[in-house]
């Protein structure tokens, strides 16, 4: 559906919405629908000011650094409100008016320390207009419908309670199909997840280097497999799954496949990680000592190598 607007939030002091000079898409996740940060559309305003393409401006009850997110007509955005950023927020706004159709809060269950320029509510919901997802800082995982309604709700620290972090977490949650990518990078049991949207239930889990790390997952379609692209300061790990038209509740069962990426274009294989994994065979904690039998043997043991893990998912 389409939209005419472009949306702006401004922390901790109001959500201002403002009007295009043609039609916009809907945006709904971190950095648009592709993750790219890129609009196919033109002629859309470059100035804003008071008085200047202005459509309208809203009060938030609390601050945030998250980017709103619009689909079919409504615009969501999330805050967070207290001494300590405990009580956290959902807003759902008229997108051609600015009127508040709904706000609905959560206490959080997970630690609220941070850096002084960020907040609770830093990491972008997700949205496919029939609901919204919302992570937080704190760990704290929620959905709602388009209407306000709670569809499911999970605390990540006490479902795993190391989960920590002192200086604040904005990665953000992405839609694949019927999955709700989860990133949850921090000091403590780190991982990305595929959750089950309707049911908030984890459908995949993999375990990744403990330490902390901004970035948002990226979703990348080539007509026949999803690929979700997750770098890290350590590596970037790509995985693969059937195309949405068979999409299903996947096994625990991956292959990795690990490379070196060396100056040159070639890729070389390194064996960090094991052939397979399994909840029988867990991957290890990633490793920097390159096997005698391996091309970089030769390497120094302390030096690292940076290296790119391709799993690949099969049923």
């Amino acid at each position: 559906m389409k939209s005419q607007y472009i949306v702006r939030a401004v922390s901790a002091a109001g959500l201002m919405l403002f009007a295009a000079l043609s039609n916009a898409a809907d945006w709904t996740q971190f950095r648009g629908v592709r993750g790219s940060g890129v609009s196919n559309d033109s002629g859309l305003p470059v100035k804003w000011s008071k008085t200047e393409n202005l459509k309208w401006k809203s009060e938030l009850p609390g601050k945030g650094l998250s980017c709103p997110v619009v689909a079919d007509g409504r615009v969501f955005v999330t805050a967070c409100d207290g001494p300590e950023q405990t009580r956290l927020l959902v807003l759902c706004f008229d997108a051609a008016n600015g009127k508040k159709l709904w706000q609905r809060s959560i206490w959080a269950t997970g630690n609220t320390l941070c850096h002084p320029k960020t907040n609770m509510a830093a990491p972008t919901p997700a949205t496919d207009g029939k609901a919204v997802y919302a992570l937080f800082a704190t760990a704290d995982l929620v959905a709602y419908d388009r209407d306000g309604n709670l569809l499911w709700y999970r605390s990540l620290v006490g479902d795993y309670p190391t989960i920590t972090n002192q200086v604040g977490m904005a990665s953000s949650p992405v839609l694949a199909g019927e999955t709700l990518v989860v990133p949850m990078d921090n000091s403590g049991e780190s991982f990305v997840a595929g959750i089950d949207r309707k049911t908030g239930k984890n459908k995949w889990k993999i375990d990744r280097p403990r330490d902390i790390n901004w970035v948002t997952p990226a979703v990348r379609h080539d007509g026949k497999q999803t690929e979700i692209i997750f770098p890290s300061q350590r590596n970037s790990l790509p995985m693969t799954r059937p195309p949405a038209k068979s999409a299903g509740p996947l096994p625990a069962r991956a292959t990795f496949r690990r490379f070196r990426r060396p100056s040159s274009a070639r890729r070389t294989k390194c064996s960090c990680l094991p052939a397979t994994w399994s909840p029988s065979n867990p991957a290890p904690k990633a490793s920097r000592r390159p096997s005698s039998g391996n091309r970089i043997a030769s390497r120094s043991a302390a030096t690292p190598h940076r290296c790119t893990i391709a799993i690949t998912f099969t049923r």
